[in-house]
């Protein structure tokens, strides 16, 4: 994903958003992300039991990243005050803007390798 130009911080986002879909789902809800406030409060209250399962790998591919990775992007311009008026919001104009606009995806400090096991020769800034 590093070569594709994701951020060592992209890849974080895209795993803790995977995390609380899946935890969401866990706790019962049925759609795969929650649509309120009181939404979220239960699913970040969600505690797992003694005999909770790891989630399997299928559940972090690149495919499923750039999804969890699409309710980052909505967050992020939440976060930042947009408001949005319809619910069939244009992640790929969403994306463009920050891209182009907010230089979303040039961010980045220099750091460690979060993943040393990824022998690509990138990792810091």
């Amino acid at each position: 994903m590093r070569k594709k130009g994701w951020k060592d911080w992209h890849i974080l986002l895209g795993t803790y958003n995977a995390v609380l879909n899946l935890k969401h789902k866990d706790a019962g809800a049925s759609d795969w992300y929650p649509r309120t406030d009181e939404e979220k409060k239960k699913m970040m209250k969600f505690k797992e039991e003694e005999d909770f399962q790891p989630y399997p790998v299928s559940e972090f591919t690149e495919e499923k990243f750039v999804q969890y990775f699409h309710f980052t992007l909505l967050s992020v311009c939440k976060t930042m005050g947009f408001v949005f008026r319809r619910q069939d919001v244009r992640i790929d104009k969403i994306e463009k803007f920050l891209r182009q606009r907010m230089l979303f995806f040039e961010l980045d400090v220099d750091h460690d390798k979060y993943f040393p096991l990824a022998d690509d020769g990138v990792g810091t800034a």
